[in-house]
């Protein structure tokens, strides 16, 4: 952890934008395999590989950002709160669309 007292504030990230072209190429190449297109197949696991090596890519990046020391307690406080929060509110709606579902089958 950093000793200082400042808040790290991350550079640009452009993850994210990766990983909606990736998820974007999967979605449009299943559409086409689906209306019985030859490039289909090829754009759909292209668009797959994009977004793994990309979540790959960005978790590393996560890890030696905070194992370099550039996140002091609070900035990894803060993470654990989030996705504490996540899992939480996941876990109910998780539960709730279960409970809907068998309730009402």
């Amino acid at each position: 952890m950093s000793t200082h007292d400042s808040y790290y504030i991350p550079h640009k990230a452009v993850w994210p934008v990766l990983a909606t072209g990736g998820l974007m190429m999967t979605l449009a190449g299943f559409a086409n395999h689906l209306n019985g297109s030859s490039i289909g197949s090829g754009m759909m696991l292209t668009g797959f590989v994009i977004f793994l090596v990309m979540l790959g890519l960005w978790f590393a990046l996560q890890s030696t950002e905070s194992e370099s020391g550039m996140y002091n307690h609070g900035v990894g406080i803060s993470y654990r709160m989030g996705m504490m929060w996540f899992i939480f509110f996941r876990s109910h709606v998780l539960r709730r669309f279960l409970r809907c579902t068998l309730v009402h089958t």
